[in-house]
């Protein structure tokens, strides 16, 4: 029995360090045949639950990553890594209120670190709660060069009718991170409501 646990602990750990190599590799599919054979073997183990999810996020299967995500995390509870997946991925298929309390309780083991900080904004600007704007506002007092929530911010402003504001904002990222295709696009929204149909165009196009 001693034997085979080591067999088995040798043969996860192998599966595990392949598919985190194919995965960092920008490999996603093979990574995901790795973890896919991992999951069909080791369904109760912590760091595979939290491998599958991630693949899954990152391809777009945002109910399977909250699905093997939700097991990771009934193993592990306060496993920071995970609460974040568990959070974008809830963020990611359509559920910001689900997605608040693990980000939330992020938040609390990391002392209100940016990321979980910034994901807890998104979630309570998506949920429509009354002071996401507010937070949002603090975050960036906070970390003012943190160009993700400039974006939000202007998406805000932008849905409250708030136009110079939103082009402002926007261009704050732009400033801080001149690669941001969802930036770019945004800018074009805004361009093209203020009648400024041309330098929309240009943004649309900085997007692609």
């Amino acid at each position: 029995e001693a034997a085979l646990a080591v067999e088995l602990t040798i043969a996860l750990e192998a599966g595990l360090t392949a598919a985190i190599a194919y995965l960092n590799q920008g490999n996603i599919d093979a990574a995901a045949s790795y973890a896919a054979a991992l999951i069909g073997r080791y369904p109760a183990h912590p760091a595979v639950c939290q491998l599958s999810a991630q693949i899954a996020l990152q391809r777009g299967e945002a109910t399977l990553a909250r699905r093997h995500i939700a097991q990771g995390l009934s193993l592990r509870p306060d496993h920071l890594p995970s609460l974040l997946i568990a959070g974008r991925a809830a963020l990611a298929d359509g559920a910001p209120a689900e997605a608040l309390p693990p980000l939330l309780r992020a938040c609390a083991l990391s002392g209100n670190a940016l990321e979980p900080s910034y994901l807890a904004c998104v979630a309570r600007l998506q949920s429509g709660a009354a002071d996401a704007v507010a937070e949002l506002g603090l975050l960036i007092q906070r970390a003012p060069g943190f160009a993700p929530a400039w974006i939000e911010l202007a998406e805000a402003m932008r849905k409250g009718g708030e136009l110079q504001a939103a082009l402002a904002a926007l261009d704050r990222a732009l400033a801080l991170d001149g690669n941001i295709a969802r930036a770019h696009f945004q800018r074009g929204k805004v361009l093209h409501a203020l009648g400024r149909k041309a330098e929309a165009a240009g943004a649309f196009a900085s997007a692609v």
